[in-house]
């Protein structure tokens, strides 16, 4: 195995070469220009990976690589996972790899195949997320969640949201409109009207340059609900946020006792510039993804982590792609939004 190339090498992936059993040859050659007499040599960090046991880092890696800590998947008792999580799991896999193909084939497949399990749920968030580096077509991916009945139990409120956000994708805002203000009349819970409010100004701040060039009429129920400006908008969002519930002891874990799987801590430092570390707990292990969106709700990074045992991580992220503003980031785990937090970039 030879790369030879300028590339990224993702985390969590098995390298084994079974030809270069001499060292004569780099397994990995970044072809770079060595560095100046006396300049310092920068190792590159491609740590969280498996290498095997034939592996001489001085030798079989060009340039200097820094590799530590090294992961290789655990082996053992661990219990061996459902055939529906099995499938889920490599369609995961095939996301980080950037086989958008045929990660999207998984899913569809998870979805079809065993859609009373939680795995087709968290499936059809992820069709949402890989469409963009798939084929593009909200269209298409919306009439898929349209086929979905109130017979499909969870599996239908979850498609009609994500159909809702696809025609927001669209700029389809007739139906969104709709279907927001009909969740603000019939809310499933407190929270669900509040976040309906506060999703449905948002989408009327998304309208405003589109109307003004197409000049077309849009109808609504709730006329007061459409913002007069970007910051009567963020003052009402702030007053909004902060009827909801709290929790009295941020020391103590709530998602442990309330069945959810992980809690997101706020990023450090915040606002940042160029780069941020966010701290993040697992309560239960499972496959980790982290998640950058605008706050047009487009997703601008996923960054799969591998699989996680309960505990407390950290990890690094680069904001170097991102212009200055305000971008959401959000924990899944095993394809499931575990929480999200608001950070601010310079």
């Amino acid at each position: 195995m030879l790369l030879k190339a300028l590339f990224q090498l993702h985390s969590y992936t098995i390298l084994i070469s079974k030809e270069n059993n001499n060292h004569i040859t780099p397994w990995i050659y970044y072809d770079v220009p060595p560095p100046q007499p006396g300049e310092p040599t920068q190792a590159l960090p491609i740590a969280y990976n498996c290498w095997g046991n034939n592996l001489v880092p001085a030798i079989d890696l060009y340039p200097a690589y820094s590799i530590i800590p090294t992961w290789c998947p655990s082996s053992g008792n661990e219990k061996n996972p459902t055939p529906d999580e099995e499938l889920f799991l490599s369609a995961i896999d095939y996301f980080s790899v950037e086989n958008y193909a045929a990660a999207k084939s998984a899913f569809l497949n998870v979805i079809t195949n065993y859609p009373e399990s939680e795995f087709a749920t968290a499936s059809l968030h992820e069709l949402f997320a890989l469409e963009q580096f798939s084929d593009n077509d909200y269209a298409a991916l919306r009439d898929y969640y349209a086929v979905f009945t109130p017979a499909d139990s969870a599996l239908f409120d979850v498609a009609n949201f994500l159909a809702t956000r696809c025609n927001v994708w669209l700029q389809n805002w007739q139906p969104a409109i709709d279907w927001y203000e009909d969740r603000i009349e019939n809310p499933p819970s407190y929270p669900d009207s509040i976040f309906a409010v506060i999703d449905l100004g948002d989408i009327y701040l998304m309208m405003e340059s589109d109307t003004l060039k197409s000049g077309r009429i849009f109808f609504n129920r709730f006329p007061n609900l459409k913002p007069v400006s970007k910051k009567e908008y963020e003052k009402n969002k702030s007053e909004l946020l902060a009827t909801l519930p709290k929790i009295d002891n941020p020391q103590q874990n709530p998602l442990a006792e309330t069945g959810k799987k992980g809690i997101l801590n706020q990023n450090i430092p915040n606002p940042a510039t160029g780069s941020t570390t966010i701290v993040y707990d697992v309560i239960e292990e499972g496959t980790v993804e982290l998640r950058i969106y605008n706050t047009l709700g487009q997703l601008l990074q996923a960054l799969p982590k591998g699989t996680k045992k309960a505990g407390n991580y950290r990890t690094e992220i680069s904001l170097t792609a991102l212009p200055a503003g305000v971008y959401h980031y959000a924990l899944f785990i095993n394809g499931e939004k575990a929480d999200a937090k608001k950070m601010m970039v310079n």
